[in-house]
């Protein structure tokens, strides 16, 4: 993984960078949208496809376009940079309601 998890640039751009080389999305990839704010962080794609000609043909096999182009619909009305800072109060909420709910045990969910 070349970023920090807590960066929303850097997750940014290591997804946007994997997409337009077309590469198969990896375990790092998928990290990139597992902070609570994975819905900005596919409208900073959609916003980058835009002036991304590689990266705009190649979305659509890695995210669920719809998805994306809801949030980056919701946010058009934010800078770049007013995004990046929904994104981290959106990940300030996401890790407080996960730090105050009970941990679940998956596999006893199973049985």
């Amino acid at each position: 993984m070349s970023f920090k998890p807590q960066s929303f640039n850097g997750r940014v751009r290591y997804a946007a960078d994997l997409i337009a080389s077309g590469a198969r999305p990896c375990r790092a990839f998928d990290s990139c949208f597992e902070n609570h704010d994975g819905d900005a962080v596919a409208a900073a794609l959609i916003r980058q496809a835009a002036t991304n000609r590689d990266l705009a043909q190649n979305l659509r096999r890695s995210i669920n376009r719809a998805r994306a182009e809801a949030a980056a619909d919701r946010w058009q009305h934010l800078s770049d940079e007013e995004l990046k800072r929904e994104a981290a109060r959106l990940r300030r909420e996401g890790r407080a309601v996960t730090s105050t709910t009970q941990p679940r045990n998956v596999q006893l969910d199973l049985l």
